[in-house]
């Protein structure tokens, strides 16, 4: 399966930032943390970002963040994911809900939309690791272009007040031709600072508007993680009510009357060899060696359709069982004194299944390491299961109890 990342970068001023080196973190649910996931990215065009991130079947080694992100997947819920600054030199990141996705074939599209920058001092809750903080990139704040603001308005009355009395002096006294060069250059001067004025109140007004938002989305993060840890409450209470309700059926059940299990005839005889094989291993380096072995058991014989069971009776509830209906069975127990084959020839187990090539090899004292590889069977010779490598290869001499690798084919359709 694979993960399709979208974001667009702004600017405080709604233009393209300069190209930055972005990280994609998730959200583990359980450790509380945001994790670094090993995204790639795949594009880049005028302030566009584009991301994949390919979640394997099969996962190998320790990958904790990957094995997370798939086991949301597959337990239906989507991961909560944010954008970092790379390269900051500390965890400063960029502003962002938790984005919108759609559904594809075997992958799906996550569109965190368009993001802008803002400056770190404007933003509340920055060091809360839950909710998603900015990244600096301007140099004046609203509070820096204010003083510049009065100044200008200063400089703005000053002249017109100046103007105002050169016009006065005009109504009284003919007006020279350098007065009149003064009263133009004082106009321009005066349209000029109203231009800048007009600036400046518009970069304040879309810096307060963009602030706004940016911080509309950081109280909403906080007003979800609110809500989780309300539901949290809520469910540790109701798994208390159910504990105590488990351990009230607990205390009024009956206990119930003693039958021993049953099992197969030839399972009783292999668990017995087992236990004694054990036993040899374990005193193989004593100075002893088990003899010939003789064991009573005390059963309950019954047949059915699978053949002869026996119930072996467990000696503190041999009171509970009626003494006609027990048998005696005695098994005697010695060593097989048939030489150990040291060498075998591996067998061809190619076309077989899982199941099937592990029988056979059990029939030469080998082992199987089962892997699988993702195929597309509706094109291929191959079914579903069916081993089409291994190694060793087939004919190669081997000795017991040695492991033969069988890849097996997987429809690479579904996750494993």
């Amino acid at each position: 399966m694979k993960l399709f990342f979208k974001v667009t970068l702004r600017d405080h001023l709604g233009k393209i930032p300069q190209e930055m080196k972005l990280a994609i973190q998730f959200f583990n649910s359980e450790t509380k943390t945001w994790e670094k996931i090993d995204s790639e990215i795949t594009g880049y065009q005028e302030g566009s970002y584009t991301f994949d991130y390919y979640i394997p079947s099969r996962i190998y080694g320790d990958q904790p963040t990957l094995r997370k992100v798939r086991e949301v997947l597959q337990a239906g819920g989507m991961p909560m994911f944010r954008l970092v600054d790379a390269n900051a030199k500390e965890q400063v990141h960029l502003l962002s809900k938790q984005g919108d996705y759609s559904m594809l074939e075997d992958a799906i599209s996550y569109d965190f939309g368009n993001l802008f920058l803002l400056e770190r001092e404007q933003i509340e809750g920055l060091d809360n690791p839950k909710v998603p903080s900015v990244l600096i990139t301007t140099t004046k704040t609203t509070q820096d272009t204010t003083p510049e603001m009065e100044d200008l308005q200063k400089e703005v009355d000053e002249l017109k007040e100046q103007l105002r009395q050169q016009e006065a002096n005009t109504e009284t006294n003919t007006t020279s031709a350098e007065q009149a060069e003064e009263i133009d250059f004082l106009n321009r001067r005066v349209s000029s600072l109203e231009a800048e004025k007009g600036v400046l109140e518009a970069t304040i007004t879309q810096q307060g508007q963009t602030i706004n938002t940016q911080l509309g989305e950081i109280n909403h993060y906080k007003n979800i993680e609110q809500q989780q840890l309300n539901t949290i409450s809520t469910l540790k209470v109701e798994k208390q009510t159910l504990q105590d309700q488990l351990d009230l059926l607990s205390q009024e059940t009956v206990e119930e009357e003693y039958i021993p299990k049953s099992v197969a005839a030839n399972k009783l005889y292999t668990d017995v060899i087992d236990e004694i094989k054990i036993a040899k291993e374990n005193t193989a380096t004593s100075g002893f060696k088990l003899s010939n072995i003789s064991i009573n058991l005390k059963t309950v014989a019954e047949k059915d359709e699978g053949g002869l069971r026996f119930q072996v009776i467990d000696i503190n509830n041999a009171s509970a069982i009626n003494g006609a209906a027990i048998s005696d069975i005695k098994i005697d127990i010695t060593e097989d004194e048939t030489p150990i084959v040291n060498e075998l020839i591996v067998p061809k187990l190619i076309g077989l299944t899982e199941t099937a090539a592990r029988n056979y090899l059990e029939k030469f004292s080998l082992r199987l390491d089962p892997v699988y590889q993702l195929i597309d069977t509706e094109n291929s010779i191959l079914s579903e299961g069916q081993a089409f490598k291994q190694s060793p290869e087939p004919g190669i001499t081997t000795t017991p109890d040695t492991t033969i690798t069988v890849i097996f084919a997987k429809n690479n359709q579904h996750l494993n």
